[in-house]
């Protein structure tokens, strides 16, 4: 079945899953690889792609372990004076030890002549591998990225989940079959794993935002953030999980989502029901369903007018509902201009010029109060 997959082309929703991953590598390997201050922590970046295959499809598309090669290249060639001289550790690990020796032999065709850049591979099965690899991800001078592009579902938990993420500074991206959960939810390994018949009363365009959902809360880290992307294939919904205990981190995979969907940054397809969805808006008003941007907009200004927030706690308050700073500050733009709500400095209860919300600031500078 694996190796089959690759046989042929990519799908167009493999496609948007594998562009979402190049648009966050992309985003992520500058945190880390380049000279700041704010990271002089880190001392080494650990990629990991558990699931790697092959590399590519029929056609020559590159998959995930290409993409993190070609990214991680373009960079250092680009920003040659402002990297940092720390090692570049990719774990590449598939149970097909056949696909792993291909995808040797298209990484060596590919390398350049850096040697910052240290290739891992193993074929063990899944579990053994993220016990070896556990001790590179606890490492507290380490940034971590994680990959799981799992064939199936059974093998990524929130447990698992909930352990990797408890490292100093890890990101995990992982793909899962959202509708075989569904489908299967009452089968003996699906039902204890999973949400069980639960899954079954949710509306099945959401369901992999409620899958997200019950990970977030059964990893029981308040501190954590989870976001989805759902991805739609013939009537099958599929999706990728992003998790993280960093707000840089969860900012930017919002970022590259709502890219990709600038109407919720969830889906490859309507996925709230949203009338205005790729531009297009009913003939009349009333016929619109609110969308995603609307429904944040009353509940922030409901926690407005009950908590009169700080910066820092409207952008957590953003982020938790899938909303990046950019999205953020131009919907409070916009309750500002409709007079709904303002703004005051803490020190000394001045005004700050308008439209400034200090949203990505690391302390509390200003307070919003309704209007």
């Amino acid at each position: 079945m694996k190796s089959a997959f690759f046989d042929k082309p990519f799908d167009q929703g493999t496609r948007i899953k594998l562009e979402i991953f190049r648009r966050y590598v992309r985003e992520w390997i500058p945190v880390f690889l380049t000279q700041s201050p704010n990271t002089s922590w880190c001392r080494q970046i650990n990629i990991f792609d558990l699931f790697c295959g092959p590399g590519q499809d029929s056609e020559g598309t590159p998959g995930s372990p290409i993409i993190i090669q070609q990214e991680i290249k373009s960079y250092c060639q680009k920003n040659r004076d402002l990297k940092k001289d720390i090692p570049v550790n990719l774990f590449l690990s598939d149970d097909k030890a056949g696909l792993v020796e291909i995808l040797k032999e298209r990484i060596d065709a590919n390398r350049c002549q850096e040697s910052c850049c240290n290739f891992f591979y193993d074929t063990a099965e899944f579990g053994e591998v993220v016990e070896k690899f556990t001790p590179y991800i606890k490492d507290p001078a380490s940034a971590n990225l994680i990959f799981l592009d799992q064939f199936g579902v059974k093998e990524i938990s929130p447990l698992l989940v909930s352990t990797l993420l408890q490292a100093k500074a890890t990101d995990i991206l992982f793909f899962i079959s959202t509708s075989a959960i569904r489908r299967f939810s009452e089968e003996p390994g699906f039902k204890e794993m999973f949400p069980g018949e639960r899954i079954k009363s949710v509306e099945y365009k959401v369901v992999h935002r409620y899958l997200t959902e019950w990970f977030q809360k059964e990893t029981r880290l308040k501190q954590a953030y989870f976001a989805p992307f759902s991805i739609k294939k013939g009537s099958n919904i599929y999706g990728l999980i992003f998790a993280t205990m960093n707000e840089l981190g969860i900012e930017k995979f919002l970022r590259v989502c709502w890219d990709l969907d600038p109407t919720s940054g969830q889906a490859n397809y309507n996925i709230d029901g949203d009338l205005a969805w790729g531009g297009q808006s009913a003939l009349f008003p009333e016929m619109n369903i609110p969308t995603k941007k609307q429904v944040f907009e009353h509940g922030l200004i409901e926690y407005i007018s009950h908590t009169a927030p700080t910066n820092q706690d409207v952008y957590r308050f953003a982020l938790k509902r899938g909303f990046p700073a950019r999205e953020c500050t131009e919907i409070l733009k916009g309750m500002q201009n409709a007079g709904k709500i303002k703004t005051e400095f803490l020190e000394d209860g001045a005004t700050p010029r308008r439209g400034a919300f200090y949203l990505k600031e690391k302390s509390d500078k200003i307070r919003v109060v309704k209007g």
